[in-house]
């Protein structure tokens, strides 16, 4: 099921350097009954290089084929559940990358039941990315 009465309100980021605990922080977090911080996806650094070949993310099939592409990297296999294409595709705010991967952490935490989703990753400030 993809739509829920539970809202994700703002997201929550976790950023810190490598080997300083961030994992450990994230699975503390996600242990909390009203948040979720999936396993980390490497998203930033495996796909916002490539963005320009997708086309216009305005565009739903452009959409669609790099949720298809997310979902189906090998980091995606630890999230559990494992996210639903539909359900990522119905909760995607924006169309631009930022939305997408809301749109992924936002279904994510809806089918656990949780209210807030998280974010761990390292690099995304090396990309010079706006929330």
């Amino acid at each position: 099921m993809c739509s829920s009465s539970i809202k994700n309100t703002s997201p929550i980021f976790i950023f810190g350097s490598a080997r300083s605990g961030t994992s450990l922080l994230s699975r503390i977090i996600n242990s909390h009954p009203r948040i979720s911080v999936p396993f980390e996806s490497h998203l930033y650094d495996t796909f916002y290089p490539w963005l320009k070949y997708y086309g216009d993310l305005n565009l739903s099939k452009n959409r669609e084929r790099l949720v298809d592409d997310i979902l189906s990297i090998e980091c995606m296999r630890d999230w559990s559940p494992r996210p639903d294409r539909e359900c990522v595709l119905a909760e995607i705010s924006q169309n631009n990358f930022a939305g997408i991967v809301d749109g992924l952490i936002r279904s994510w935490s809806i089918s656990q039941g949780k209210k807030d989703g998280g974010k761990k990753h390292q690099p995304m400030l090396s990309f010079g990315v706006r929330f």
